[in-house]
């Protein structure tokens, strides 16, 4: 049995120091004191161990891992809504194109059975079939106009930007002419009609309709008034 001589405790032969204070042992015939008597009760004494200073371990903060999770619940639903939006788009796209050609054979087609029509309506049925004739109007008595209100008015009729159909109105002098220009090209298909007061304006085939196929340049409409001065709308239509 050994005896710290600093501290008075009691250790095994085996340790050459104290456990506390790290000084010589000495044995307890040296010191001159008995031994301590241990309970018979199987009790060990009690071993001191010195205190190890465990260092310090670094945690990583979670919220790294908290922020990665938050960002993960974003990011999914973020994806989907742009797809989504991506989806939405690319239908719209496709449906105004299928509507836009749709449209443009509708109106080919219209075109094909409109010069059809007019072709078979010029065609008589039989060879000796007459021209239905048309009735002029009775003009209204009334003096002779001057010669320079008979003389033909020439105008140009301008078609805005995407326009197919335009609508002139206007005034022939009695027993005037009006003559319209229109720039065209080669091939395009023209008709038009027109409407006055009492049937008194037309065109110079003697109808208030015409069609026919247009050529490179200037094209002429030619209307008539077989009446008094005569308020006219005139609506022509170039494919």
């Amino acid at each position: 049995m050994k005896k710290c001589p600093n501290c008075s405790q009691f250790f095994t032969d085996d340790n050459m120091f104290c456990l506390d204070d790290g000084t010589s042992l000495l044995y307890v015939s040296e010191t001159g004191q008995e031994p301590p008597v241990f309970p018979v009760s199987g009790d060990q004494p009690t071993v001191f161990v010195p205190k190890i200073q465990t260092p310090a371990v670094f945690t990583p903060p979670a919220t790294a891992a908290v922020q990665s999770g938050s960002a993960m619940r974003w990011i999914l639903p973020v994806l989907g809504f742009l797809l989504g939006v991506i989806c939405v788009l690319g239908f719209l796209v496709f449906y105004m194109k299928f509507s836009t050609s749709n449209a443009n054979n509708t109106s080919a087609a219209s075109a094909n059975s409109a010069a059809e029509t007019n072709k078979e309506s010029s065609t008589p049925s039989t060879p000796n079939a007459k021209p239905a004739e048309r009735k002029e109007p009775t003009p209204a008595p009334s003096k002779s106009a001057p010669p320079e209100m008979n003389a033909p008015v020439l105008s140009r009729m301008n078609f805005r930007r995407g326009e197919i159909t335009h609508n002139e109105t206007g005034r022939i002098a009695a027993r005037g002419e009006r003559v319209f220009l229109l720039r065209c090209r080669r091939g395009q298909t023209l008709s038009a009609s027109v409407s006055s007061d009492n049937n008194c304006v037309g065109f110079d085939n003697n109808s208030s309709s015409v069609y026919y196929v247009t050529t490179a340049g200037d094209n002429r409409i030619t209307l008539k008034n077989s009446c008094e001065s005569t308020a006219f709308n005139v609506s022509v239509t170039i494919r």
